[in-house]
């Protein structure tokens, strides 16, 4: 299994070379001296509030650039030679769906790990008392769930169909935050409050819990679909004979 993990590195190195790129690209606020001045009393807005959103927001873009690397590492794997070798060898069917399920693991372990260290550099520089690395931490869980529905359907159908479901899925939400937002009511006060909660940890009891109990279903759902995955992968590959 580990080799077929070096095997995708190596054959997807220039993939993996523009997300390693990218991602030291969005880290770059964590390592610059912003060196606000003082707070302002008028507008009761802290200068460490405008760091901790550009943070939340580096989070999100370096998880994002991530996002893909799975279905690349797929799809160098859809050629009837490969899935023959696959069949035919003792690592099987098993070791091969194995392998992109680790992989999903690593990557997100490593971008936790990553937004860990910078996060800690920044409030080094710029003497802040508090992080939001549990948004990060949340990002993990939200990349495994992505990669949990998204291989199924690449493995049965192929990676470009995997990829439509992820962008049908993306739009979806995109369509539904634009109209709630053209259409919505007193939207400026709930993104307010929706980033005091996420700046200030003023979640509900309610949201504690259900924040809380989404590791485990997470856990759950990438194992049922990693079993998933084995099943269908054999029904995938009759595409290429």
């Amino acid at each position: 299994m580990w080799g077929l993990i070096l095997k995708d590195i190596y054959t997807n190195k220039k993939t993996f070379i523009f997300s390693l790129l990218g991602t030291l690209f969005f880290s770059i606020p964590f390592f610059i001296p912003f060196g606000f001045g003082e707070i302002d009393t008028e507008n009761n807005t802290a200068p460490e509030i405008i760091i901790h959103m550009l943070y939340i927001m580096a989070y999100f873009c370096i998880f994002i650039v991530w996002c893909d690397i799975l279905l690349a590492t797929l799809s160098n794997d859809e050629k009837p030679t490969w899935i023959n070798y696959i069949v035919s060898s003792p690592i099987a069917v098993k070791g091969q769906v194995q392998s992109k399920y680790c992989e999903g693991l690593i990557i997100s372990s490593m971008c936790f790990s990553w937004c860990y260290m910078i996060t800690q550099v920044g409030m080094a520089i710029n003497n802040l008392e508090t992080s939001h690395i549990d948004v990060a931490m949340n990002l993990m869980f939200i990349l495994l769930f992505i990669y949990a529905i998204e291989i199924p359907f690449a493995v049965r159908f192929g990676s470009k169909h995997g990829n439509n479901i992820k962008f049908i899925f993306g739009m979806i939400l995109m369509i539904a935050f634009l109209i709630y937002m053209l259409y919505g009511k007193d939207v400026e006060s709930s993104l307010e409050k929706i980033w005091d909660m996420m700046l200030n940890n003023k979640f509900s009891d309610t949201t504690i819990f259900l924040i809380s109990l989404f590791p485990y279903i997470v856990g759950i759902l990438y194992y049922v679909s990693y079993r998933i995955s084995c099943k269908l992968y054999l029904k995938g590959a009759e595409r290429f004979e």
